[in-house]
């Protein structure tokens, strides 16, 4: 029988900031893109802190998309983790695209 081991205070710390990374990311381009709205070319303050925050949910996502791909990892081998992983590059790739585009 195998005896289940005890998490340590790095994953369980690893854990948490894995994951509510993905509510970090969802709220700060949400309140990042109503910020900035579809006036890009408007110089006032407001677009630049939309812009800044909207920067720092997709950096939460990069941290979103490395512990998910270390929890599947752990748990399978298989093309799970790497799909997971090409699929979260992809997705941020293609929202940073469309906010270019708008720029």
């Amino acid at each position: 029988m195998e005896h289940a081991v005890e998490p340590t205070l790095h994953t369980r710390v690893w854990d948490r900031v894995g994951a509510g990374s993905g509510l970090v990311f969802i709220v700060m381009t949400m309140f990042g893109n109503g910020l900035v709205g579809d006036d890009l070319f408007n110089t006032s303050s407001s677009v630049d802190v939309g812009i800044a925050v909207e920067f720092l949910g997709f950096v939460a996502m990069v941290v979103l998309v490395a512990y998910l791909y270390s929890v599947l990892r752990a748990t399978d081998r298989s093309w799970l983790p790497v799909s997971a992983l090409i699929g979260g590059v992809l997705a941020l790739v293609s929202s940073s695209v469309q906010r270019r585009r708008r720029w």
